[in-house]
């Protein structure tokens, strides 16, 4: 998705202003932001959510039986 957005006209005019002035610092804040893997569309999916929540359970328990 971001790959696709670099090589827009939108894309590089976002990039060229995150290197400029004093609106340069947000807007890169923001770019690093949506590049970020906590950021990534595909992990709001129920398939990916239901994934993430069962492998939590699983290191919990294993956490539990470390401490014992």
């Amino acid at each position: 998705m971001i790959s696709r957005l670099k090589k827009t006209r939108l894309g590089q005019a976002i990039y060229k202003l995150s290197r400029s002035g004093p609106l340069g610092w947000p807007v890169l804040m923001l770019s690093r932001a949506a590049q970020a893997e906590s950021m990534q569309v595909a992990h709001l999916k129920p398939r990916h959510r239901k994934h993430n929540a069962t492998q939590r359970e699983i290191l919990a328990a294993f956490e539990r039986g470390v401490r014992k």
